[in-house]
């Protein structure tokens, strides 16, 4: 491992000692000790010009895996500092990593067991199950929960994305940190931390040659494992810049390109240039305009309208649906879809989230009392993730509905909603 003076964290140096716990669980060597590990050995035979060499295997039997290295510096990054990670290993210590992408919880424990004997934390995460957490599951969740704080042993909870943790862990103080995503410093310390860190060490600014912060935070992990996956730097920073553009077919509309000046076209416009006078550090971010409802008949152009804000904006766009959230099945599904697309927005931030078919919502008034308390339970959700979204900077909520008349009061007159009629075609 190379330690670069290119990144300024507290959390390099806490993510460098869990790694030395990674290489040493594998049977790698740390660099620079009195044998070469076999993986430092497998790099050599991979530059020599010593094609007939036959002093090894080609391939080590015992490495550290790329997504383990990965997630490693994630989990260093999330929790800040050596000072930090003792302060949530100490006796009755009670911490909270939140939106934690689903697909990534198995691989997170399995990393902590590694890096934590059990006697030094207590693991509490939900099973997994086909990228969702079943009742029983979540149930289960819960249970585990309340027995790990009947213990004096510090407890870390790992808490997926769209689940809720019950009441009494909101209202207390407890340590909560959200999940790490990917940016420039951790790709660094990856790449400083494998095969590529003698180019590393060699390389003036290595950031300069990232992409940034936004494009690489809409990579997945097994993404950018497979992008650095090259036998030298230039390589690996070739297929990671060519994975983080966005695909030329799928840019969609802009705003520069549309006519006219229509009230929800002026709404966006304004959206957008209040968005460039924040990310310039001319505004701050309660002087924005942060949301806007877009209402009409269909083909009025309201999604259309949204994706072009987006893309006028220079921003990733999460996309999500009534309609989409209700197919993932009954009540307690629905709500857990609708929780996963607002955090998958938090942790893409700056982003804009587009929430099409506002209007499935319905409203606690409708006459037919058989749905009310799903209603209820949906609409009660809906205007909590709002409301826990707009406290944190960096995310625009764009919404789209047909028919506004039939939306709950609560829903339509949150303030901090624009309202536009949709742009007509």
């Amino acid at each position: 491992m190379v330690k670069t003076k290119h990144i300024n964290t507290a959390w390099q140096a806490y993510a460098y000692s869990l790694i030395a716990r990674l290489r040493q669980q594998h049977g790698v060597l740390p660099a620079g000790g009195h044998e070469e590990s076999e993986l430092d050995h497998l790099f050599k035979r991979f530059h020599t010009s010593d094609e007939t060499a036959d002093d090894g295997p080609l391939v080590p039997s015992r490495y550290v895996p790329a997504r383990e290295l990965l997630m490693v510096i994630r989990f260093a990054a999330t929790i800040g500092s050596i000072g930090a990670g003792r302060v949530m290993r100490q006796c009755g210590a009670l911490t909270v990593i939140n939106d934690v992408p689903r697909d990534e919880i198995v691989l997170l424990k399995d990393v902590l067991k590694i890096c934590f004997p059990r006697d030094q934390l207590v693991l509490v995460a939900p099973e997994i199950s086909e990228g969702a957490v079943s009742k029983h599951a979540h149930d289960r969740f819960v249970r585990l929960i309340a027995e790990s704080l009947d213990r004096i042993e510090p407890v870390l909870i790992l808490q997926p994305e769209g689940l809720s943790l019950p009441r009494h862990l909101k209202v207390t103080a407890v340590t909560t940190f959200p999940m790490a995503r990917i940016t420039q410093d951790v790709v660094l310390t990856y790449l400083c931390s494998g095969h590529l860190a003698d180019e590393m060490a060699s390389q003036r600014d290595p950031k300069t040659l990232l992409p940034e912060d936004p494009a690489l935070r809409r990579l997945s992990a097994i993404e950018l494992c497979v992008a650095l996956r090259a036998p030298d730097l230039a390589t690996a920073l070739q297929q990671l810049g060519e994975l983080a553009q966005p695909d030329p077919y799928t840019l969609g509309p802009r705003l520069e390109d549309m006519e006219g000046d229509s009230p929800a076209l002026a709404a966006a416009r304004r959206l957008v240039a209040d968005l460039q006078l924040w990310r310039a550090g001319t505004a701050g971010w309660h002087e924005l305009s942060r949301s806007v409802l877009l209402y009409g008949p269909p083909g009025t152009g309201k999604t259309h309208l949204a994706r072009a804000m987006g893309n006028s904006a220079g921003l990733s766009v999460v996309t999500a649906s009534f309609g989409e959230w209700q197919a993932c099945g009954h009540l307690g599904d629905m709500l857990r879809a609708m929780r996963t697309s607002f955090s998958q927005a938090r942790a893409q931030a700056p982003c804009l989230l587009v929430i099409d078919e506002i209007d499935a919502v319905g409203s606690r008034s409708d006459d037919d009392r058989h749905a009310s308390n799903y209603r209820i339970q949906v609409i009660n959700c809906f205007l909590a993730e709002m409301d826990s979204i707009a406290r944190q900077e960096g995310v625009i909520v764009v919404g789209t509905a047909n028919h506004i008349e039939r939306m709950d009061p609560a829903v339509v007159s949150w303030p901090r909603w624009i309202r536009s009629l949709g742009r007509r075609a």
